[in-house]
């Protein structure tokens, strides 16, 4: 079949991908965002701890100085609460931010900035039960479920492999001071955090790629898909002969206008016309304002005899004319001789003043 996935071996081309684009399908790993997440949060609270247990510490004294012991009701209750969202939410809003900071990080550097409402939209054939068995048991389905088996395994053996040295330490702390055993403690969470995040990191890189490529085999175009999208971007070539033929006709319209004012017409005497304008001081030069050959050529002239436009058979000069200057050029410097001839035939024959092509 033409739409069969053997068949889709070309490239997607920009506008398929715009359009995918446009529909929320970009290839973007939730694994990476969650490892930029838990990153964030971990260095988050290695930074933060101090501080919270600082405010920790004013917090409870002030609290045991403002509450005698016993001495609790419903408003009490509600004063302690509110003192102790009021100091702590300055670091739980850092911390919060960071963490959203670094999820918005994440999902900019794998698609950039996107907003598209397609993906809200309600989708019933999501509720389909057939089809989601049969995007259960796909090879999409598998994959995600061996990715959430290697994520599971590794985080487990990283988290067992960085607890199990720091097990006889933590026998050990029942008679240390809480100061120091607090900081083995904290320690050891440190290395934890630390190894779940490179295996966190591990895992979404290695996600990423699989979905990239993943992506790119999707957007893939059969040879039909390409032609029908070159028609619709550029018409068929039907289309596109009609948009040639338009606009050769309107650069005739152009040019049939332009001839009026041309003070000569230089022909070959049959296969070509090319009518100059000269008039100075606007025009440093003369300037080609049409030109043409064969039934164009008999245009022009045509159109020439109706205004009074002297023509000239120069067949040389014709020639170089039509060959090295386009429509709405000045003639070349080396031309200006035997324009000069010609105009200067024009003027005499009109009982026109002289003129200077130099």
């Amino acid at each position: 079949m033409a739409d069969s996935a053997q068949e889709r071996k070309l490239p997607a081309t920009p506008r398929r991908r715009e359009e995918a684009r446009k529909r929320g399908q970009v290839p973007r790993s939730p694994e990476l965002t969650a490892a930029a997440v838990l990153m964030a949060g971990v260095v988050g609270v290695r930074l933060l701890l101090p501080d919270v247990w600082e405010r920790l510490g004013i917090y409870v004294s002030g609290l045991w100085g403002r509450v005698p012991v016993g001495d609790w009701d419903l408003s009490t209750v509600a004063g302690v609460l509110s003192s102790a969202v009021w100091t702590f939410l300055p670091v739980l809003g850092i911390f919060f931010g960071l963490s959203v900071l670094a999820a918005v990080a994440a999902g900019a550097g794998q698609v950039g900035l996107m907003f598209t409402g397609t993906g809200l939209a309600p989708n019933f054939r999501r509720l389909n039960p057939v089809a989601g068995l049969g995007r259960l048991f796909s090879l999409r389905g598998l994959v995600q479920l061996l990715k959430s088996l290697l994520k599971l395994f590794l985080l487990a053996w990283l988290m067992w492999s960085a607890f199990s040295p720091a097990v006889p330490v933590f026998e050990g702390l029942g008679g240390t001071d809480l100061n120091l055993a607090l900081g083995r403690v904290g320690q050891a969470a440190w290395a934890m955090g630390m190894r779940a995040i490179v295996g966190f990191v591990a895992v979404a890189l290695i996600d990423y790629v699989y979905e990239r490529w993943d992506y790119e085999k999707n957007l893939r175009m059969t040879a039909q898909e390409m032609q029908e999208e070159f028609k619709e971007t550029e018409g068929s070539p039907q289309v596109r002969g009609r948009i040639r033929q338009r606009q050769r006709h309107m650069a005739m319209q152009r040019m049939m206008t332009a001839v009026p004012r041309a003070k000569v017409v230089v022909t070959n005497p049959d296969h070509y016309a090319v009518a100059l304008r000269y008039e100075a001081p606007q025009d440093d030069a003369p300037v080609v304002v049409a030109k043409g050959q064969g039934y164009m050529a008999l245009r022009i002239k045509e159109v020439a005899r109706q205004h009074g436009v002297t023509i000239v058979e120069n067949p040389p000069l014709a020639r170089a004319l039509f060959s090295t200057v386009e429509v709405g050029q000045t003639i070349p410097v080396e031309l200006y001789q035997a324009v000069a001839e010609v105009l200067a035939f024009v003027y005499r024959l009109k009982g026109w003043g002289g003129v200077n092509v130099a």
